[in-house]
């Protein structure tokens, strides 16, 4: 077993990954511990502040339940979630028909599966305290057709900034809903406060530790599915609250900041009466269509050795198909050209041809189908040429590879002499320090001593 350096470990850690089957696990983990390598190496990583994360990665766990996900809120505080909220949408809206899509945002931890379905224009504040809001809007696609049957799912704190999961086994403020035949939906619950995220564990800690607050803005949670379109998980967010600049999770976009319009106790649009002052918010969700599955070009990919996907694959198919027909026909033309001289009888074509007959053509026939082959061996690879193609890669890998490890080596040592300089100047303005003050009690000395002169005088 070879000993390892804090430079060659990272190179030995990726390379026991050269079993893994999934390319997409490889991928991702081979950059995890390149990234965390390079992390622990560039603020000097000691062994109790790595057990001292591990620890706190062991209380994150230990935090986690049935309707607490605190490795979540770690993640959204981190602000990763929201990335790859980001991530996805992007890729999902690189097509022409996606462009237009209401924009998502975060999950957060406090989605609880199993809503009970209830009407359109339902009430589903069940009794939670808080102003009465009437939310309404349509689900259409990123043309504005609508889309019936879409199932959303909705939920939001109360008035005093709970989810029902904080405060009891009851669901309030929380359902679903399917839009109806035009797209419509609607229903009434309370407007929503801002509110911190849960401060009485690890991810609190690390808020503290960072002086960061734990607030969200106000805001009411949507996820909206429907056949045929991308899931949505968005947010809408009132206008007039606070942390709209500094949420917590990083998840307000511009597009989701809505307006909650304050009506005075009377009718309200679904004829309902209202005895007391209420809102009203309108607020539309457009689906992205979903993305088409790739099992086509994943098909092609597998068929082996000379089969790669797209363009690639299909000009090596079309180049072996023509090879086979260059083969079939020197084959058939051969077999003619054998039997017509076993019958004494002469073949057309030396009558059709300049070339002097039946043979040569034959022969020129064979040498092209010779030609094609080097040629499409050469492009997919093969023989000792690409070895040795293949060795001049693997040396000038390893040149690079021993290049970035002079770097590093010389960015360690630079950073090792700005520590040490920084270390003398700390020194030098200690010791400066000291003469200031002992100019100072000099002074003092001199005073005292002309004082005293003077009384003497």
């Amino acid at each position: 077993m070879s000993e390892q350096d804090r430079l060659t470990i990272t190179k030995a850690a990726i390379a026991r990954l050269s079993g893994a089957k999934d390319p997409r696990f490889k991928r991702v983990m081979t950059a995890l511990i390149r990234h965390l390598h390079e992390f622990a190496r560039e603020v000097e990583l000691t062994e109790e502040e790595w057990m001292t994360a591990i620890g706190f990665l062991t209380d994150t766990g230990k935090m986690c339940g049935g309707k607490r996900q605190e490795f979540i809120l770690l993640s959204d505080t981190l602000g990763v979630s929201m990335l790859t909220v980001m991530l996805a949408q992007a890729r999902a809206t690189r097509g022409r028909a996606s462009r237009g899509a209401t924009e998502a945002t975060v999950q957060g931890p406090f989605f609880w599966e199993g809503a009970p379905e209830m009407a359109l224009g339902a009430d589903i504040a069940n009794g939670v305290a808080g102003e009465p809001a009437f939310y309404r809007g349509r689900v259409t696609s990123t043309r504005g057709a609508p889309i019936a049957g879409a199932l959303i799912d909705v939920w939001s704190v109360d008035a005093g900034g709970l989810y029902d999961m904080q405060t009891g086994e009851e669901m309030r403020a929380r359902a679903k809903f399917r839009s109806d035949r035009e797209g419509r939906y609607s229903f009434w619950s309370v407007r929503p406060a801002h509110y911190p995220v849960p401060t009485d564990g690890p991810v609190g800690r690390m808020l503290r530790a960072m002086g960061r607050h734990a607030y969200r803005p106000a805001h009411v949670h949507f996820m909206v599915r429907a056949k045929g379109y991308a899931p949505l998980v968005t947010h809408v967010f009132d206008s007039r609250s606070k942390y709209l600049d500094s949420d917590a999770v990083f998840g307000v976009r511009d597009s989701l900041i809505g307006k909650f319009t304050k009506h005075p106790a009377g009718t309200a649009p679904d004829g309902r009466r209202i005895p007391s002052p209420y809102y009203t918010v309108d607020f539309d969700l457009r689906l992205a269509p979903q993305a088409k599955s790739p099992t086509r070009r994943r098909c092609r990919a597998d068929r082996g050795p000379g089969h790669g996907a797209g363009e690639e694959g299909d000009r090596r198919q079309g180049e072996a198909a023509r090879l086979a027909d260059l083969r079939a026909d020197a084959t058939r033309r051969d077999r003619l050209s054998r039997e017509r001289r076993r019958r004494g009888a002469r073949s057309p074509c030396r009558h059709r041809t300049r070339g002097g007959g039946a043979r040569e053509r034959l022969h020129r026939r064979r040498a092209q189908v010779h030609r094609g082959e080097q040629q499409a061996h050469r492009r997919n690879g093969g023989g000792g040429e690409a070895r040795r193609a293949q060795g001049r890669l693997m040396g000038v890998a390893e040149r690079v590879w021993g290049a970035l490890t002079a770097v590093i080596k010389l960015e360690d040592r630079v950073t090792r002499q700005s520590e040490a300089l920084k270390a003398q100047q700390t020194k030098l303005e200690d010791l400066t320090g000291r003469i200031i003050r002992l100019e100072a009690q000099l002074e003092l000395l001199t005073s005292a001593a002309l004082v005293k002169r003077l009384k003497g005088s």
